[in-house]
């Protein structure tokens, strides 16, 4: 009965722990302590990330500025059309 005990504790800790082969697989899908490093070395700052949205917002000014000053001329050259087509 012990025996029959030692084989089913054996065959259910070679079935459920890991052998070399499964940590060898881990470890090529597990990004490694050096690897996560390097990641957040090469991700962007506070301040390059404010730099970003500053020119951001710089574009998005001037895009709506030219667009007031596209409405302003498009309002000019009706009024010209206009004055034109009314010369005799």
């Amino acid at each position: 009965m012990i025996a029959l005990f030692d084989d089913f504790v054996k065959s259910w800790y070679n079935l459920c722990m890991l052998n070399d082969q499964d940590i060898k697989k881990l470890l090529e899908v597990f990004a490694t302590k050096n690897d996560l490093e390097e990641a957040v070395a090469n991700l962007a700052s506070k301040e390059d990330i404010n730099s970003l949205l500053s020119a951001i917002d710089a574009f998005a000014k001037k895009a709506e500025t030219d667009k007031a000053e596209l409405a302003a001329i498009k309002s000019a050259v009706n009024r010209h059309e206009a004055w034109i087509k009314a010369r005799p």
